[in-house]
């Protein structure tokens, strides 16, 4: 192999290896559209469980909590395949510029007395390159598919929630099952009588006293003299 092809041949896997940090860091942007979708889910799943109003357990009210319980399941699928692919994902980078540099140079000084010299460590050096590009990017490439399915399945289970969603939110307002909107009963009680004022009414008239009786007959004896009549009344 000449030392063009060998050249080459290094350029295409820093590339690779280049290519696979690259698409790490388009993953970590890619990550964040779950996320986001997730907790507008938890809100919107919120509202419907704080504003619903159990009616008792009918066709309409089971079907609200089986769809409703099917979206919260959907949900916590997906931002469980969220955390795996935004959490514990592990990468291999190159050694830092100084570290290699005091790579060469050992190999330098190595071959320089063990060896064909610095052409032997030059060579010697281009393999240890070549051989942590293509182990790193190796490594880094597996990774960014493991992140790159669970984003896919994390996506997914987003879509399947929210159909549930739609459908239980649909129940939840043609089944007229928000609190805020079902009748209740109300209580009414009087605390003081109420009184009446005005003309009474025929059953509540107060009877009147009897009339006056008539004046009792005059008796008149023979022989006898009379009595003086009764004094009238107010002394007339």
């Amino acid at each position: 192999m000449s030392r063009m092809d060998r050249k080459q041949l290094l350029e295409h896997y820093e590339k690779q290896y280049i290519h696979e940090i690259e698409s790490r860091e388009k993953l970590n942007a890619r990550v964040q559209n779950p996320l986001t979708i997730i907790v507008a889910f938890v809100g919107a799943l919120s509202f419907l469980l704080q504003n619903y109003g159990h009616p008792g357990f009918n066709l309409i009210s089971i079907s609200f909590i089986s769809l409703f319980t099917l979206s919260v399941i959907a949900v916590m699928v997906a931002l469980y395949f969220f955390i795996k692919a935004w959490h514990g994902n592990h990468y291999r980078f190159m050694p830092s510029a100084s570290t290699n540099e005091t790579h060469r140079i050992a190999l330098q000084e190595y071959y320089t007395t063990h060896g064909d010299g610095a052409t032997q460590a030059i060579d010697k050096f281009d393999d240890y390159l070549m051989e942590h590009y293509i182990k790193y990017a190796s490594f880094n490439s597996q990774c960014n598919d493991k992140r790159s399915l669970n984003i896919h399945h994390a996506n997914g289970f987003i879509i399947i929630a929210t159909g549930f969603a739609f459908f239980s939110f649909l129940v939840f307002y043609f089944g007229d099952l928000d609190k805020a909107k079902q009748s209740k009963a109300v209580e009414v009680s009087i605390v003081t009588p109420i009184i009446l004022k005005g003309a009474l009414m025929p059953n509540d008239r107060v009877t009147p006293p009897p009339p006056p009786p008539p004046p009792p007959a005059r008796e008149i004896k023979e022989g006898v003299r009379p009595s003086a009549p009764p004094p009238k009344p107010n002394g007339k």
